[in-house]
């Protein structure tokens, strides 16, 4: 989610991220119960990773804290991407490595060229406003 230009951050923005790593932690947790090969430290230490990130996906953003959320959302990706690649030494997990970096989203230009113009509408209201005050003389 970087480039050029920074991200706006929404509750459904946040929402999308939480469910779009919820649907790849359930598949990858199927694939850990499946695996017979794996040792049980490797299981529990999936397990409390699972757990946490889980809870987080459950989490309902507010408006306040949305940066921090994407932030913890991006941290859990990295992490269950990493988690897959370990596992999937030892394991079949038969799912799709998880991507961190989702496809990008083309509603972000439209974003801000909402903003840009609600900016300018804004901009023009008050020179309006202004103009019709009488100047002391």
């Amino acid at each position: 989610m970087s480039g050029i230009l920074p991200t706006i951050v929404y509750p459904q923005t946040v929402r999308d991220e939480q469910t779009r790593l919820a649907a790849a932690l359930d598949a990858t947790d199927v694939g850990v119960a499946a695996c017979t090969s794996l040792d049980t430290a490797a299981k529990t230490s999936w397990g409390l990773f699972y757990q946490a990130a889980r809870g987080f996906t459950r989490e309902a953003p507010g408006w306040f804290g949305l940066g921090s959320m994407m932030d913890r959302a991006q941290n859990y990706e990295q992490e269950l991407l990493s988690w897959q690649q370990k596992l999937g030494a030892t394991c079949n997990l038969n799912v799709p490595q998880f991507n961190p970096n989702p496809p990008a989203d083309v509603n972000q230009g439209l974003q801000y060229l909402v903003w840009g113009v609600g900016t300018v509408a804004a901009a023009y209201i008050v020179g309006k406003i202004i103009s019709v005050i009488p100047a002391k003389r």
